[in-house]
């Protein structure tokens, strides 16, 4: 696992994601602190107001196509019909899927990618809980 410390959070002013360092000199409302580019950071960041519901943090795990895989994201394993919710818990990143939660590790990912996230797709939770 390689934690690196960023976050992501989606405004709806650009209609897109941002990705960078997260804050909130007011409680309401969040920044994402962010580049567009391959310029040094210091010489293009830039600031992007962020829904606070859509802010979350990289989780140091890759999916198995190469993705990020963040706080929030929804997960599908190979052949299997289920989603799982990527949440923070006690400390540690889990799987949650309806009552089940299952710790993230290199190994328990093998197989998963992400197919979306519950501020985009809440949906894609509700038809996996719905089979389960």
């Amino acid at each position: 696992m390689n934690l690196e410390l960023k976050f992501r959070g989606y405004s709806s002013k650009s209609n897109r994601w941002h990705y960078g360092f997260a804050f909130n000199p007011h409680l309401e409302v969040w920044h994402i602190l962010h580049s567009d580019n391959d310029l040094p950071f210091k010489e293009t960041q830039r600031e992007a107001l962020v829904a606070k519901s859509s802010i979350g943090q990289f989780t140091g795990f890759i999916d198995k196509k190469g993705n990020d895989i963040y706080k929030g994201d929804i997960l599908k394993f190979d052949f299997h019909i289920k989603t799982y919710e990527v949440i923070w818990h006690d400390g540690a990143y889990y799987l949650r899927n309806g009552n089940q939660n299952t710790r993230l590790s290199t190994t328990s990912l093998s197989g998963y990618y992400v197919i979306g996230n519950v501020f985009e797709n809440p949906e894609m939770l509700l038809v996996s809980q719905a089979i389960t």
